[in-house]
């Protein structure tokens, strides 16, 4: 700020601007990044706002918290089940469109982070699947984010896959 003074409060998160030029357009960039939970995020990060003379503004700054969904996908062989890297996952919301897509670790282990509230299917790439010669042994798993303060987290997805492994892409 080319003028001011900026006094923050770290128990109520208010900050206040004062000794601002009155009438004068100002530009505050909000970092997104500066919440101590990663699941609350800020969609509209640049606020143009006027300086009043003689008193304070209030400006809002709307936090929506989004959902997290996770699992790991496997490759069955007879028994035994080995976590698969490198897999597209899909996430579809309850419309059947595609919302996201993610791509499992080397353990096969998948997270995706920005889910708005609602109900969701995850599953592997159709395309993915017929490209490697295999088959899922359950094609849609469902699950649901809710409203919860901290985000809602989906974490024990369980996707199987059958199959030949050797060239997936």
């Amino acid at each position: 700020l080319p003028s001011g003074r900026i006094d923050g409060n770290q128990k109520d998160s208010v900050i206040r601007v004062s000794g601002l030029e009155p009438y004068t357009k100002y530009t505050i960039d909000l970092d997104g990044n500066s919440f101590e939970n990663p699941a609350w995020k800020i969609h509209n990060k640049v606020i143009n706002v006027t300086a009043d003379p003689n008193t304070f503004k209030l400006i809002e700054v709307p936090v929506s918290v989004e959902g997290e969904v996770s699992g790991t996908v496997y490759l069955k062989k007879g028994n035994i089940k080995t976590g698969l890297g490198r897999i597209i996952v899909n996430i579809y919301n309850i419309h059947n469109q595609l919302v996201a897509k993610t791509l499992t670790e080397p353990d096969g282990y998948f997270n995706y982070l920005g889910l708005s509230l609602g109900d969701y299917t995850v599953s592997v790439d159709e395309n993915q699947l017929l490209k490697t010669n295999m088959t899922i042994e359950n094609p849609y798993v469902p699950f649901s984010i809710r409203v919860k303060k901290e985000g809602d987290i989906f974490d024990s997805v369980g996707i199987i896959l059958v199959g030949a492994s050797a060239g997936h892409n």
